[in-house]
């Protein structure tokens, strides 16, 4: 991969993972309608 930043995801105040830019970018911006 490439040189990302790579983010914690933090859900409810609690670190879940960590995440690229990229995917973080997903999650903001779901491909389709994601519900």
């Amino acid at each position: 991969q490439h040189n990302v930043h790579r983010i914690p995801v933090v859900r409810a105040g609690v670190p879940v993972g960590i995440v690229t830019r990229r995917d973080l970018l997903k999650l903001i911006v779901p491909d389709g309608h994601a519900e």
